[in-house]
């Protein structure tokens, strides 16, 4: 075999950034839409999260709403001060993209759901 047909090749196991399970790209914005945008994604290290949160990012952006994404890990995690600096930050009509909320400590993960609750998505984006 050449090593241009190698199935495993690394440009071709990153030319497949997620798989959808009976679902769409499409159909997932539809139904974030209807939940008024709160949902989550999970699965196991590794399977696309962060990848298809981005890919979210951009068709959000695609339809004229505006994202703040908030990535915490290990390695960045999020005090109760950073907590209170990116919600002063974000603006009313923004939808927050959260990736890592299993890496939040309690007292910011309340803050978080307590200040974003509330936020609606921009009336345009309703049907």
């Amino acid at each position: 075999m050449r090593a241009r047909d190698n199935p495993f090749v690394a440009d071709r196991l990153e030319s497949i950034r997620y798989r959808f399970a009976g679902t769409s790209l499409d159909e997932l914005l539809s139904r974030l839409e209807e939940m008024n945008y709160r949902g989550a994604i999970v699965g196991p290290e590794g399977s696309g999260k962060t990848t298809l949160l981005e890919d979210l990012r951009q068709a959000l952006e695609g339809k004229g709403l505006r994202t703040k994404l908030l990535f915490v890990n290990d390695a960045s995690p999020l005090s109760g001060l950073q907590c209170r600096r990116f919600l002063s930050e974000l603006a009313r009509q923004e939808l927050v993209l959260l990736d890592g909320a299993d890496a939040i400590p309690r007292s910011p993960w309340l803050l978080l759901r307590r200040r974003t609750i509330a936020r609606t998505a921009p009336a345009c984006s309703r049907r």
